[in-house]
């Protein structure tokens, strides 16, 4: 499936509290010094994440709307509550879905509409016919959300509420007045690899097996060599976008030297979560192997020193593995 970010929705409700993909690095330029992908937040449970308190659940219950079908925005929205009173940002689900589970960590696509006090649509991703992308985690969005969404399944609509903010000197946030978000979950796409699993039967590669949480692991072939050249090998193929040099991706990946060493993985960081970063910012083995694969794809990326962090044994000032590389690679989602 194709993700798509939030763009063009600058309505102070969505802008300020709503964190979306690809806005979960402060600095992409940042991101682009560095040529491995990295992780430092800590990834909190949903019993660590607080939610809707029952006061707030009942300001927004004065929220009512019929929800859209095939695509289509809600309508018939009345708004008699005053979200001046929410004691912080606040969600409810107000229609269950009938589609798959969600779960934690999933993306989401989601079509979200800024309302004002009247009950009318000032914007929304319908008009632009472009979804956008949720995390389903605490560090991504914003707690109350996934704790709404605890249980829920694809189909479910929400409301968002946030009360009036004043100005935040120490970030340069702006004061707002506060504002409701009308928030449909459309489709979800599980934090690893889902394509089509491709047989490999070439006994001269490293093995690629996965435990049950889908992370990697690899055996490496006696006598293994590494490559002179850029190995691309599809594990499972996805159907969605085609990637290009300028995407920002989430992926998971584990990286080994040829000797079996791993040096690097998403699935160890503390988020456990798929990495964003952008395909043209690191290493050009990867910009290049990963180039034209398709979203939900899982790759084998065998890829000589000259492409990586350079030729040679051991590691460089920047602790950088040299040598060949060996990378498994589970292609999420783009923004």
């Amino acid at each position: 499936m194709k993700f798509r970010p939030l763009r063009g929705l600058t309505a102070v409700a969505v802008a300020s509290a709503l964190v979306l993909a690809g806005c979960s690095s402060d600095n992409k330029e940042d991101e682009k010094e560095n040529p491995t992908p990295s992780q430092s937040s800590s990834q909190p449970s949903n019993a660590d994440l607080t939610p809707t308190t029952p006061e707030d659940a009942k300001i927004l219950e004065g929220v009512t709307f019929t929800a859209g079908k095939d695509g289509k925005a809600p309508t018939d929205i009345k708004v008699d509550a005053d979200l001046t009173k929410l004691s912080t940002t606040a969600a409810r689900v107000v229609v269950p879905g009938e589609g798959e589970e969600i779960l934690n960590g999933d993306y989401l696509t989601a079509n979200m509409s800024s309302v004002d006090k009247d009950g009318k649509i000032t914007e929304s991703t319908y008009d632009m016919k472009a979804p956008g992308t949720l995390i389903n985690s605490g560090i991504q969005t914003v707690p109350q959300i996934v704790r709404a969404l605890e249980g829920q399944k694809v189909g479910a609509w929400l409301t968002f509420g946030i009360p009036p903010q004043e100005a935040d000197e120490a970030t340069g946030a702006p004061a707002s007045e506060g504002g409701l978000v009308i928030i449909e979950i459309v489709d979800t796409q599980r934090p690893w690899a889902t394509g089509t699993d491709k047989k490999v039967d070439d006994a001269s590669l490293p093995k690629v097996t996965l435990d049950e949480a889908h992370k990697p692991s690899i055996e490496i072939p006696k006598d293994y060599k590494g490559t002179d050249e850029l190995q691309v090998v599809v594990l499972k193929e996805g159907d969605g976008a085609t990637l290009t040099e300028e995407s920002y991706l989430h992926a998971h990946y584990t990286g080994w030297q040829i000797d079996g060493s791993q040096f690097d993985s998403s699935w160890d960081s503390q988020t456990g979560l798929p990495t964003p970063f952008p395909l043209n910012g690191v290493i050009k083995g990867w910009t290049e192997g990963l180039s034209g694969q398709k979203l939900g794809s899982q790759v084998l990326l065998i890829i000589p020193g000259d492409m990586g962090y350079g030729e040679g044994t051991g590691f460089d000032e920047q602790n950088r593995p040299l040598g060949d590389l060996i990378f498994v690679v589970d292609l999420i989602a783009t923004n």
